[in-house]
């Protein structure tokens, strides 16, 4: 999902548990949440994503909130990889694992600096994990679409869906 409002842009994957029509209500729960409640710092959203999936199977989800060009709050439950191409810089990203619907309360926020020429890309377990941006050269200089899509014609896993979302902001 991306919303834009202000000068500020929310980008997010979230996943359903498990496959079929239980997984996609746990996740169109999150969706609508998140959707409702875009403005909310990210802690907030999480929280009540988590009260809004109690009932489902559960979600993961990540969310990047770029509060302007050079700044970006980052936060995460669960097993959806955020890759950012930041050039020579390293960015560590915390990784906190879990699932959001049921008793689990601690996910991982933080405040990042952000530079407008960087990539960043999120994605569901349906991408094999084991992969760098060394693996693509000059992949960072493409549009997100061209980025979505090659990573994705390349890195899915036959037995299970993907989402995939680039964003350079």
């Amino acid at each position: 999902m991306i919303h834009e409002w202000d000068s500020n842009l929310l980008a997010g994957v979230i996943d359903g548990l498990g496959h079929g029509e239980p997984a996609q209500q746990a996740a169109l729960a999150a969706q609508l949440y998140v959707q409702s409640h875009y403005d909310l710092p990210l802690d907030k959203l999480f929280c009540g994503v988590s009260r809004a999936c109690r009932g489902t199977r559960g979600v993961v989800m990540a969310l990047a909130h770029f509060e302007s060009p050079t700044a970006m709050t980052l936060a995460n439950l669960g097993n959806i990889e955020m890759r950012p191409w930041t050039g020579a810089e390293r960015l560590s990203i915390i990784v906190q694992r879990g699932i959001l619907g049921g008793h689990e309360d601690h996910w991982s926020v933080q405040q990042l600096r952000w530079n407008p020429g960087w990539t960043l890309v999120l994605h569901s377990d349906g991408l094999r994990t084991h992969w760098q941006w060394s693996d693509f050269p000059g992949l960072e200089r493409e549009p997100p679409q061209v980025v979505a899509n090659k990573l994705l014609s390349i890195l899915a896993k036959e037995d299970d869906d993907a989402t995939i979302l680039a964003v350079n902001n």
